[in-house]
């Protein structure tokens, strides 16, 4: 059907162009319409698909998932966070059979650990849930006042009762003004971060190795004068890809304050880790280099 729609197309254009082409064709041989059918074949061959932005979704790889719903300052329902107030984001885990988890193991002295992240990383946020947002609930509440609008991820890291740690990423769009500039993206960090309070850099050991094989990250505290007063420890740190669709969770073992990566993925990532104190996340940009890269 394509083939005969394409050759009355043509021949339509003919009519109304009045191309000389046209008196031609109709003394062509027998052999003809075999040549237009082939050109007409060629027309109709498909386009290159693209593949699609596999971008926050609120539902993780492992089948964990978010359920969210924000409140103002003063409690009321919103129907998106704002910009420049405090907001609560109500986040509540599922299972990947859907259902809440009530109950979470802690991760150092909170419950969710959760992530505000603007698309272009102008800011990075932090913020931690002691507990449920009342006796008997599920939810959690994560507290941030982005200081811009936009389109954000928000990254909530938590741990079901005796299991692992796990982090799943939810869409979350801010209202208010947009920044006049764009903010420096993935590209703008590096492997060093500053908040107010503190200076960490993010080492990767062991520095010369195979990749794709184990590694451990190392945090470092750096002075005022750039040099390491020793390895910082965390609880855990997150590694998200640029398109802030999936999160990887690295915990430190029981005798070493090192976040082991047993099986890492080459490519580009964005680290965040909670900072001492503060609401500003400690963000890293990692590169780890694939084997044909490496000479």
């Amino acid at each position: 059907m394509r083939l005969q729609l394409v050759s009355v197309a043509a021949l339509a254009t003919c009519a109304l162009s009045g191309c000389r082409g046209c008196e031609e064709s109709a003394k062509l041989p027998a052999t003809a319409p075999a040549a237009a059918e082939s050109r007409a074949i060629a027309v109709a061959e498909p386009a290159t698909v693209t593949p699609t932005w596999a971008g926050p979704s609120s539902k993780a790889a492992d089948g964990f998932q978010l359920s969210t719903g924000f409140l103002d300052g003063n409690g009321k329902p919103l129907p998106q966070p704002k910009s420049a107030v405090p907001n609560a984001i109500y986040t509540t885990a599922l299972d990947p059979a859907g259902h809440p988890l009530g109950a979470l193991d802690r991760i150092g002295s909170a419950e969710m650990v959760g992530f505000l992240l603007a698309r272009d990383l102008r800011h990075a946020l932090v913020s931690s849930a002691l507990g449920p947002v009342r006796e008997g609930a599920d939810a959690r509440a994560l507290t941030f006042a982005p200081p811009g609008g936009g389109d954000h991820a928000l990254v909530a890291v938590f741990r079901p009762q005796g299991g692992t740690l796990h982090a799943v990423i939810s869409p979350i769009s801010v209202s208010g003004n947009l920044p006049q500039l764009m903010g420096p993206g993935l590209n703008g960090l590096s492997l060093r971060a500053t908040t107010a309070d503190e200076q960490v850099q993010l080492a990767v050991l062991p520095a010369d190795r195979t990749p794709s094989a184990p590694l451990d990250l190392q945090l470092q505290d750096i002075d005022s004068q750039g040099h390491s007063t020793g390895s910082v420890a965390v609880p855990f740190a997150v590694l998200v890809d640029p398109p802030m669709g999936r999160a990887v969770v690295l915990e430190p073992t029981s005798d070493s304050p090192l976040l082991h990566w047993n099986a890492p993925e080459p490519g580009e990532w964005l680290v965040l880790v909670a900072p001492k104190k503060g609401d500003q996340a400690l963000a890293f940009h990692l590169t780890l280099p694939r084997a044909a890269d490496k000479k």
